[in-house]
């Protein structure tokens, strides 16, 4: 427990650990290089050996298939030995960039939290605007002058002043309809010298519209393997007050000027993650569910549902999780041997004896997909073609047909020109062109010259 954490004054408050938790860390990564997949595989055996109750993995590989994967691999022997996987479903948004799409683990996305780090603003007649603002101090701006700037060097030449300006700049970042307000107010005043002070430093909580899904969350279903949706749930993961190094720099002032602390405020799928794990272990739901992932995935997305992360409902949840969808070990093991990997492929995903005489895609999972793959072989389709002529001088041309229509792939078509020349010797060579143009968005064409010249 730390009493009076922050990060600068921002989300104060006591930090709390999980209760009667021991954490353990195991280096599977050294600096800003790559992990290696054998050093991941090694650590989450080695965690499995000690005994740990759930692990917390926060990164993926991309874009390897699953008996690559070292995190598909080790999950599935922690599965076994009854130790549940939660991983972060990565940072890179928009749809199948999800990693980690394990069938066996949790898979988490990184939500907002209805918290706002915000300076206040009150303009001289009463009015106020909340925007965000993380200045990493506090500052004595009372009842300043309103200035206004549309480009960097206005800015460098005003006072000691609030400046309203219409470009991106430190200082409190307010919304469009907030903005109005304060223009409003700062050019129907002008002529009395509009004023404002703003007070730093302000954390609210309760924010309206939050939380939702970030925008640069990972999304799928994911590449590795797209049949099961993922990911499973979405954890606080935007700006969570993480704890620091405190000798190494947290953040800056201008340039020069380099703060540290022993707190951060930290965004991403690396933070939601975490989340997940210890409130699994927090409500002892690993131990009471015997650590099989359909319980556990089928309880958090209940408490998801009615946006009640606490210890005292999940506990209610997993001693009595009314109907769940069930999946047994070798249900795991039919999915695996029904996705055509090699006899040697399957055995680096299982490694330990199985069964594959029932192979089946069928897996009674907690969330529904369907995927339509786009037939490609004998694939129906018109395309309109229309022609376009340019004469050779003196030239008269004849062509059947007119309009071209495919009506299957690799159709064939015939084209028929007649060419008459009424001019001289002197006129040639005489140039000319046909082109084919697809009539729906022009998206191909094909062009043809037409010389007439005299042997």
């Amino acid at each position: 427990m730390s009493k009076g954490a922050s990060f600068f004054g921002y989300a104060s408050g006591t930090a709390r650990g999980v209760p009667r938790a021991n954490v353990v860390m195991y280096k599977v990564q050294s600096g800003s290089r790559f992990p290696l997949a054998s050093d991941v595989l090694a650590g989450e055996d080695k965690a499995v050996a000690d005994g740990v109750d759930v692990t917390s993995i926060s990164m993926g590989f991309d874009p390897y298939p699953l008996y690559e994967d070292s995190i598909v691999v080790a999950s599935f022997g922690a599965f076994e030995k009854g130790v549940f996987v939660s991983t972060s479903a990565g940072k890179d948004g928009g749809t199948t960039t999800s990693h980690n799409g394990i069938p066996w683990a949790l898979t988490v996305a990184k939500g907002s939290v209805d918290r706002l780090f915000a300076g206040k603003l009150t303009l001289g007649n009463g009015a106020t605007v909340l925007g965000w603002f993380m200045f990493p101090t506090s500052a004595f701006l009372d009842n300043l002058p309103l200035s206004s700037c549309n480009s960097s060097h206005a800015l460098s030449e005003v006072g000691y002043a609030i400046v309203l300006c219409h470009f991106p700049s430190p200082g409190v970042l307010i919304s469009r309809k907030d903005a109005s307000v304060l223009i409003e107010y700062a050019t129907k005043v002008a002529h009395l010298l509009p004023s404002a002070t703003i007070k730093l430093q302000q954390t609210l909580v309760g924010t309206k519209g939050l939380p939702v899904v970030a925008f640069y969350s990972s999304r799928g279903p994911a590449r590795a393997w797209p049949y099961i949706l993922k990911p499973d749930v979405m954890g606080p993961g935007s700006l969570v007050l993480a704890s620091l190094v405190p000798n190494k720099p947290t953040t800056s002032i201008g340039s020069s000027i380099i703060l540290s602390s022993e707190f951060n405020a930290i965004a991403g799928t690396s933070m939601a993650c975490p989340h997940a794990s210890g409130l699994l272990r927090f409500s002892n739901a690993h131990t009471r569910s015997g650590a099989r992932p359909s319980v556990i995935i089928c309880a958090i997305l209940k408490l998801q549902l009615h946006w009640q992360w606490d210890r005292a409902t999940l506990i209610l949840i997993t001693l009595d999780p009314g109907p769940i969808y069930d999946v047994s070990r070798q249900e795991y093991v039919n999915l695996v041997c029904s996705m055509n990997f090699t006899w040697g492929q399957t055995k680096s995903i299982l490694r330990s004896s199985y069964n594959c005489s029932t192979p089946s895609y069928d897996l009674n999972y907690p969330a529904f997909i369907a995927i339509y793959k786009q037939k490609r072989e004998g694939m129906v389709m018109t395309r309109v073609f229309k022609r376009r002529l340019q004469l050779p001088k003196y030239t008269k041309i004849t062509m059947r047909p007119t309009t071209m229509v495919f009506s299957k792939k690799y159709g064939e078509l015939s084209q028929q020109l007649t060419i008459s020349y009424s001019g001289g010797n002197g006129s040639l060579p005489a140039h000319g062109s046909i082109t084919w143009i697809e009539e729906a968005g022009r998206k191909h064409s094909v062009w043809s010259p037409i010389v007439i010249f005299v042997i």
